[in-house]
């Protein structure tokens, strides 16, 4: 009997030190999203833009398509093989423009994502979370910035995080 409590002893000590890894290791994929939050801001931005100048790039191209294709005398002389060519350049652009259109679409969900975990915390936390993660203090610059101690404030932070975890919410 005693041997059956020794394994299940065991067992649950191997359970605890399974969960121990688990929630660091969710605490890491957190600070993972959390710290790159600033740089899908920066991405989103840059991604519209490149949407922006290829969106151009591929009116430009059917404006050059459509002169071929009106049958007017325009005095460009496109032929077929240069109206083929801007045909299969548009479909290039268009497949790409596409792409691009989901990784913005992605990208702003990770960012509402962020966004929505921050509307859940109070108005301390976020401000923790903002300064350590977006701006990029170290723990003294975010401790006098919220005037609590360092290590109070890497407690409260590992608070928030593990409650972040537990509501579910990144």
């Amino acid at each position: 009997m005693s041997h059956t409590c020794e394994f299940i002893n065991n067992f649950m000590e191997g359970k605890m030190e399974k969960d121990k890894n688990n929630i660091s290791l969710q605490i890491s994929q957190v600070k993972k999203k959390l710290l790159n939050y600033t740089y899908i801001i920066f991405k989103i931005n840059a991604v519209s833009e490149e949407i922006s100048d290829l969106a151009s790039t591929i009116e430009s191209q059917r404006e050059l398509k459509s002169k071929q294709l009106t049958g007017m005398p325009t005095g460009y002389g496109i032929s077929d093989s240069v109206a083929t060519a801007v045909e299969k350049i548009i479909d290039v652009y268009s497949s790409e423009y596409s792409r691009l259109e989901n990784e913005l679409r992605n990208l702003i969900n990770q960012k509402l994502e962020v966004e929505e975990l921050l509307n859940s915390l109070d108005e301390l936390e976020r401000r923790v979370i903002e300064y350590k993660y977006f701006k990029k203090y170290k723990w003294w610059m975010v401790a006098n910035a919220i005037g609590y101690s360092e290590s109070d404030t890497k407690r409260r932070c590992r608070k928030i995080l593990e409650k972040i975890i537990k509501d579910g919410t990144l």
